[in-house]
Formats: structure tokens, C-alpha cells, sequence
């Protein structure tokens, strides 16, 4: 990725996107870094910003590894961190997606309750009331 990079690979064509919905925390940081746009509506991903992308798409991704469901929402948390880290706007609503939020994609996706303890956990440092989001998600998966 880093030669690719270095040979001006064209910023917001989508890299952003694939690395966030394969929940890539390395390689969004890389691209951030490179001055990708972290809130680019790629058309390619149906005008979904790598966000917006990774709530809705990256359950599909994590159902190819060997990894745990612990490691799973670690992944995303940390790929979530690095978006948000980098400036990924997280109040935004999609108007191609009925002006639906982050947590509807992350409902929305294949594995709702990985994807929206991920974002809670994930948000929580820019939104610290999503803690208490967080218990209840917690205690409730315990019940199950």
C-alpha cells in the first residue's frame, strides 16, 4: 500500500472505503495520513462516506476470519477510532440512505449487535454518554 501511496495513487478513489469496511485500522491511518478524505461520498459505495461504509459493510468482511467475536468487535472498534480520530464526521445522516445514521448502518448491517457495540465502544471518547449504551448492550447480550 505504502508504494502505492508513493507513486500518487489518486486520494478518494475508494482505498479509504475498502480499508474501512475490511476494518483495517493500519491501513486507514496510511491513507489518512495521505490525505485521503475521511468524509469522501464515494459513489462507488453508493455515496456512503468510509463510516457510513464500514458500519454496514465490515460484518461481511469479519465473517471470513478465524477471529473471535472479541477480536471481531476489537477490530472494528479500532478501525472506527481511526476514522473517528481522523476527523470522520459521526452525526452525519445519509440522504441516499432516507437520512439514516451510523448506528441504523450499523443496525442495518449482517451482525447488528457486533457492529453497534463496536461503534458505541469506538465513539464513546467523542460521546461519552454512548458509555451507558454500551452497559446496556452488555448486559443484555449476557441475558441471551
Amino acid at each position: 500500500m505504502q508504494a502505492l501511496l508513493d507513486a500518487s495513487a489518486s486520494a478518494n478513489d475508494g482505498s479509504l472505503h475498502d480499508a474501512a469496511r475490511m476494518v483495517n485500522a493500519d491501513a486507514i491511518k496510511l491513507l489518512l495520513k495521505h490525505g485521503h478524505d475521511p468524509n469522501f461520498p464515494c459513489v462507488r459505495f453508493d455515496g456512503r462516506t468510509p463510516l457510513f461504509e464500514l458500519c454496514l459493510q465490515a460484518p461481511e468482511h469479519l465473517k471470513q476470519t478465524q477471529a473471535t467475536t472479541q477480536q471481531k468487535e476489537k477490530l472494528a472498534k479500532k478501525a472506527i477510532q481511526a476514522l473517528i480520530s481522523g476527523e470522520a464526521f459521526t452525526e452525519d445522516r445519509l440522504p441516499q440512505a432516507g437520512n439514516r445514521s451510523l448506528l441504523f448502518h450499523a443496525l442495518d448491517s449482517s451482525n447488528p449487535h457486533l457492529m453497534t457495540k463496536a461503534f458505541l465502544v469506538g465513539a464513546e471518547s467523542s460521546f461519552p454518554c454512548f458509555k451507558l449504551f454500551t452497559v446496556v448492550l452488555e448486559i443484555t447480550s449476557q441475558m441471551s
